[in-house]
């Protein structure tokens, strides 16, 4: 799963929410993951692999939780928010913790302004990334009959005479004018908002795409207490204590995501 560094947040939080028969390890970014489930699944076919949403569309995501595990796609697993802390942005499983030093509306108030801040940002680097992500898909077909390569002269005159190449240039102008990437931005600032103004409560889908990992520990930090701990520490204690401890609450997914492995332990 996701994490990097001595103490990666997100395992610690799957580790107490599977419990110690399951062993959770850190992988490093997305793309590391991927490169490690394409390397290890065909060997290792009960080694999952869990990453972050991230840019994904809802019919990429819930193509992963219908058919996991999957060998076909590696036996990834995509989470359904954004990240693992967007989970936590709600404030009727947030205020089931000891730590919280505040009212439940005090603590939805706090969540509101720190998404407000990152509504925009996270728009247009939404946008940057799926344009990066479009760019990159493969748009071209390697060659793979040699007789067609007699000569230089030949394997030039083929190579030039691609007409991917051309309509590949045409794209990168369409996804990159200025009316399209204005579209994108639009397209997503509504899905977030619910197409109202601003964000509000029940409105849009803002609490599950925002970049929780920005959110989620100024909420904390203003919102809980823990004697002695602050910063990343004190995230760890409210969200490690959270998920082993309000077992009648938790998110559908981390539900669903402990049915499936432990399903899989008895298979």
């Amino acid at each position: 799963m996701e994490g990097s560094g001595p103490n990666p947040l997100d395992s610690d939080v799957v580790r107490d929410l599977l419990g110690k028969r399951i062993r959770t390890e850190p992988l490093g970014g997305a793309l590391d993951i991927r490169s490690a489930a394409e390397a290890l699944h065909k060997f290792h076919p009960d080694y999952y692999f869990l990453i972050d949403r991230d840019h994904h569309s809802d019919e990429y995501v819930e193509r992963s939780w219908a058919r996991f595990p999957d060998p076909e796609y590696s036996n990834i697993l995509i989470w359904r928010c954004r990240e693992l802390e967007n989970y936590f942005l709600e404030p009727a499983f947030l205020a089931q913790s000891t730590y919280l030093k505040t009212s439940i509306d005090r603590l939805r108030a706090v969540i509101i302004a720190a998404a407000k801040k990152r509504l925009l940002i996270d728009c247009a680097n939404f946008v940057i990334v799926s344009v990066r992500e479009d760019l990159k898909k493969n748009w071209i077909e390697a060659f793979s009959n040699p007789e067609e390569f007699r000569d230089e002269k030949e394997a030039l005159s083929r190579l030039v005479s691609r007409p991917e190449f051309a309509q590949y240039g045409r794209r990168v102008g369409q996804v990159k004018a200025k009316r399209e990437l204005e579209r994108r931005f639009r397209t997503h600032l509504r899905r977030l908002t619910g197409s109202t103004a601003e964000i509000h409560w029940d409105q849009g889908d803002w609490l599950k795409l925002l970049k929780g990992k920005k959110i989620l520990p100024g909420v904390v930090s203003r919102c809980f207490k823990v004697d002695h701990l602050r910063g990343r520490k004190l995230l760890r204690a409210v969200l490690t204590r959270l998920v082993s401890t309000t077992q009648n609450v938790l998110p559908a997914d981390f539900v669903c995501l402990r049915e499936l492995i432990f399903q899989r332990i008895q298979d």
